[in-house]
């Protein structure tokens, strides 16, 4: 699936998804694959992303840059992704990803999902993630 978005657009957001990860630590490999990954494959970037050569990004300017609320919403999915891509629960790559949300205007409820989760509370994030996943499988509730 490919996302609609201008270059800078996009460019924009893997900045914000490299903020994102970069949150308390050095990039990885793994990190720049992903992003490297996502500017090909899902924004269909024609050029090799140096993840280095990313903008330095935040919440307010992300916000200043996409203006489409469907793109805004891709984008808090991408940020709430690669919060996650380590395979830790991180509240400081939690509290950046919801600061991303506030300033883009998306509210939804793997947003709220996530904020739970940062508080400690894992048992209804993981019972909301159970259900919206067998709601997209089956397509019914």
């Amino acid at each position: 699936m490919r996302i609609r978005a201008q270059a800078h657009e996009a460019l924009a957001i893997l900045a914000a998804m490299r903020d994102v990860a970069s949150i308390g630590r050095e990039l990885t490999e793994a990190d720049r694959a992903r992003l490297v990954a996502a500017g090909h494959w899902m924004f269909g970037l024609d050029v090799m992303i140096d993840t280095d050569r990313l903008p330095s990004m935040k919440p307010s300017r992300l916000a200043d840059v996409v203006d489409d609320p469907g793109l805004r919403d891709e984008a808090a999915r991408f940020l709430t992704v690669m919060a996650f891509v380590d395979g830790t629960l991180d509240a400081a790559k939690i509290t950046r990803v919801l600061a991303y949300a506030a300033a883009i205007g998306v509210r939804a409820e793997y947003i709220d999902e996530i904020a739970a989760a940062a508080k400690g509370s894992l048992a209804w994030a993981l019972g909301y993630m159970v259900r919206a996943n067998l709601e997209s499988i089956t397509g019914r509730p």
